[in-house]
């Protein structure tokens, strides 16, 4: 008949779009039982007869089976849906760096030192929970015995004296070149020191020295009562003291302070990565500053 023919016709077209084409299948199955399988009766049921269903009833019975069928299908596989069989996958975070917040505390994530302010290339690093930011300095445990942290510099000069620095800046300056920086950090008074290594941070090859503030020094009785070693790009010579006396954030040196200093020629540029650790610095901490001294990634 033709209402069974157009019944057809419009349960296949709907069936036919895009978002509905793996259902036309279960149509297919519905009309192949509805032909061949005979009613089945519960056998404490009044036996009675039922007319044949006509084609027609067939085609409305298996287009309602498919549109529910379909519907269960959407809801299970549009975004946002559950999944079946196992949990949805959770997204991926971007590993895109972002600018330092300044000063606070660092969520997880990966960070950025921008150009123009500790170095002129970017290092983008990734740290873990706890971390804060300070002066472009990231540190763990700031001030305390467990205290780890990490910087990046351009150093113009040092000191022959970390301690009594005043009379001590080197004249003529340092000479321009990795070695000349890791030959005069070596050669400062009163600093134990490692022999140099050659390493790679961020792709680049960097000489690795280690130095320590001698645990018996009293930094008090150094020159305006710290501790310095460099000068940084921009920096002054006579550094106002009374910065480091309100400011315990621009202490950079104590007793028994232990600095892994790492320096890189960046296309030219001379770059200094200096860590740093006390001796109460727990496995965990140093295990977590070496973590992030790997995650560096280097952009000229």
């Amino acid at each position: 008949m033709s209402t069974d023919r157009d019944t057809t016709r419009i349960v296949r077209s709907w069936l036919r779009t895009d978002e509905h084409e793996s259902a036309d299948r279960v149509l297919d199955a519905v009309l192949d039982q509805l032909d061949t399988t005979p009613q089945r009766r519960v056998t404490w049921w009044p036996v009675r007869r039922f007319p044949e269903m006509n084609t027609t009833v067939k085609l409305a019975l298996a287009a309602a089976a498919v549109v529910v069928a379909a519907l269960l299908g959407i809801r299970f596989l549009v975004p946002g849906s559950q999944n079946v069989g196992g949990p949805a996958e959770t997204p991926t975070p971007s590993a895109t760096p972002v600018a330092f917040p300044q000063p606070t505390a660092l969520a997880p994530g990966t960070y950025f030192w921008d150009v123009g302010t500790a170095s002129p290339v970017r290092f983008a690093f990734t740290v873990p929970d706890g971390w804060t930011n300070r002066n472009d300095i990231i540190r763990k445990d700031h001030g305390g015995s467990g205290e780890v942290a990490l910087g990046v510099w351009i150093v113009t000069n040092t000191y022959a004296d970390p301690c009594q620095w005043r009379e001590s800046l080197l004249d003529p300056p340092v000479g321009p070149t990795v070695e000349d920086l890791a030959t005069a950090l070596l050669d400062q008074v009163g600093r134990n020191a490692s022999p140099p290594t050659d390493v790679a941070v961020g792709g680049y090859p960097a000489t690795r020295i280690e130095l320590s503030v001698p645990a018996d020094l009293d930094i008090a009785t150094c020159d305006n009562g710290y501790y310095r070693d460099w000068l940084q790009e921009g920096e002054l010579h006579s550094r106002n003291p009374d910065l480091d006396s309100v400011d315990p954030s621009n202490v950079l040196f104590r007793s028994g302070q232990v600095n892994v200093v790492y320096i890189l020629d960046v296309e030219g540029a001379r770059i200094v990565v200096n860590t740093w650790h006390m001796p109460g610095s727990s496995e965990a901490n140093l295990a977590e500053l070496e973590a992030i001294l790997s995650s560096v990634s280097i952009e000229p």
